[in-house]
């Protein structure tokens, strides 16, 4: 699978230009390659999200609704960035840009974690045994912190990137992923499509899907996943309210293979995300 993914990197790159990027989502939604410039921003606002399906959680068991404070933002020195863009595929990057001419680029990727660590118990009454294994299953942590590279190519208005990375935290299994995204400029409406294809090695699903047998309940029963690969689309918009002030929503699609679908620990078949959001920028 690995294989099929670097073809098709080299076959999409060999007919476009390069170009310095930063994370695909952002740069997308806005419209904008990010710049060689030193310096950044930080936004903060408000959103609203509605996820269905995907993995259980405990405060999440058939209640998709969620809202809250948005908060988000990047910053570049020297090559060196943090990218923490609300809405990405693919959490909080540190890393560096490494190569880097007028129309390409390649990033070493330090840190690129997602997901939840749980460092506390969690302390809501559990009446029985099994309910306490139960929970330990729900609760157990999710964090997945990727090292690897990145790739970014720019043409028109496509951006085409490819990610390489592999978990540092608990050896976690690879991650390989190809994305291409476009935007359209509608007066001062920013439109964008992202499509997402990723190859989850076993030991990801495992660690993010799986049941061990030393885990396993009557409710969760043991289950086992080989690799996989994950697709995904993406349509949105974004739009400027005033000088400093943004309002972004987007709905995301994701197919799950019948590996991960017949997990346990998933809710639903697949996954629907849909978020709106308006934050002020600095």
């Amino acid at each position: 699978m690995k294989t099929i993914l670097r073809a098709l990197c080299l076959v999409i790159v060999a007919g476009c230009q390069l170009v310095f990027a930063g994370d695909i989502a952002k740069d997308i939604r806005t419209g904008n390659v990010s710049g060689k410039e030193n310096g950044g921003y930080f936004g903060i606002g408000l959103f609203a999200s509605y996820l269905d399906g995907g993995r259980i959680y405990p405060e999440k068991e058939n209640e998709g609704d969620s809202f809250g404070i948005n908060i988000g933002g990047d910053y570049y020195y020297n090559g060196f960035f943090i990218e923490a863009s609300q809405g990405t595929f693919d959490g909080l990057n540190l890393g560096y840009n490494f190569l880097n001419k007028e129309n390409w680029s390649f990033d070493v990727l330090f840190s690129s974690f997602q997901g939840r660590l749980e460092i506390e118990e969690d302390k809501r009454f559990k009446s029985t045994i099994e309910d306490e294994r139960n929970a330990a299953i729900l609760e157990r942590n999710t964090f997945y912190n990727g090292a690897g590279l990145r790739a970014t190519a720019h043409f028109d208005s496509y951006i085409f990137q490819y990610r390489l990375v592999t978990d540092t935290h608990e050896g976690n299994g690879i991650s390989s992923t190809a994305r291409i995204g476009r935007s359209w400029q509608v007066k001062n409406w920013n439109l964008h499509s992202i499509l997402s294809m990723e190859y989850s090695s076993s030991d990801k699903n495992n660690f993010l899907y799986g049941v061990t047998a030393e885990e396993a309940t009557g409710r969760f029963p043991q289950y086992d996943l080989g690799s996989s690969i994950i697709f995904s689309g993406e349509v949105g918009v974004t739009y400027p309210l005033t000088e400093h002030s943004v309002f972004k929503s987007f709905l995301r699609y994701t197919d799950l293979p019948k590996n991960i679908e017949n997990s346990p620990l998933m809710e639903d078949d697949n996954e629907t995300l849909l978020v709106t959001s308006i934050s002020y920028i600095f």
